[in-house]
């Protein structure tokens, strides 16, 4: 692999000497060694983008209180007590969605060049987060892969049945679903006896046009089939206060498409 690259990179170098003059035939070696690279997956390809647009978040070089890096998210809070932006804790940076103001949201969104959809031969979309949640019996939250509603931003309207979603929705009274929705109506499956209150696991969902799944550490949880989402989505996490703050904490979010 390093041999190839190394060419890669010699080739272009020269092409860029004389880029102007540059003849097919340079063109075709540089595309030839690309081509030569074996191993590569396609969520690799995909996370380099070369094949769709995709993001590979790790929330890093940021200062607490800053807001996401803004090539790849759009930050919505309601209002001051409302904090969508990253947080650093025991040297580890974190993306966040808090919200400790009754009625009022903090949501990070993918921006709109940032969103996926199975066309362009995917047929595969996947979403995968390292991420918890904070007072899960009493706050409101929702993450994954949303039919984002641009003309009102807010949790409530996350992985609900007039959006087309596939996601986790905790709503406020204990329960963590995993919820796919088609437009018309939702399937859910509860979750809450693999994840607990402010602890972090990996969270995977697998969209394709006849099917959802959603993995909890690695292991499948949930299958729909009943009700599959089947427009652009974008990648999102929303929080919401209930009785108690609502608080959302992300970090390493990749989505991909296969």
């Amino acid at each position: 692999m390093a041999d190839k690259t190394g060419g890669i990179l010699a080739t272009i170098k020269t092409a860029e000497s004389n880029i102007r003059g540059t003849d097919d035939d340079t063109l075709k070696t540089i595309s030839d060694q690309i081509d030569g690279i074996g191993g590569m997956t396609d969520k690799e390809k995909a996370l380099l983008g070369m094949s769709m647009p995709a993001i590979n978040e790790w929330f890093l070089d940021k200062a607490t209180g800053e807001p996401p890096n803004t090539d790849t998210w759009t930050a919505v809070e309601d209002d001051a007590d409302c904090y969508a932006d990253i947080v650093i804790t025991g040297g580890v940076c974190y993306g966040r969605v808090v919200s400790e103001s009754d009625s009022n949201d903090a949501i990070i969104h993918s921006r709109d060049k940032k969103f996926f959809a199975l066309n362009g031969g995917i047929t595969s979309i996947f979403f995968e987060a390292y991420c918890k949640t904070i007072n899960l019996a009493t706050a409101y939250a929702g993450w994954g892969l949303q039919e984002y509603d641009i003309a009102d931003p807010n949790c409530s309207s996350f992985f609900n049945s007039h959006n087309e979603s596939a996601g986790l929705y905790q709503n406020g009274a204990g329960l963590i679903n995993f919820v796919t929705t088609d437009g018309t109506a939702a399937e859910q499956t509860a979750l809450a006896a693999y994840i607990s209150d402010n602890t972090w696991f990996t969270l995977k969902i697998e969209i394709t046009a006849t099917y959802a799944k959603c993995y909890i550490d690695g292991t499948l949880r949930a299958t729909h089939s009943t009700r599959v989402p089947s427009n652009v989505w974008y990648a999102a996490f929303a929080a919401s206060k209930g009785s108690a703050n609502a608080n959302v904490y992300m970090q390493k979010v990749q989505v991909w498409g296969e």
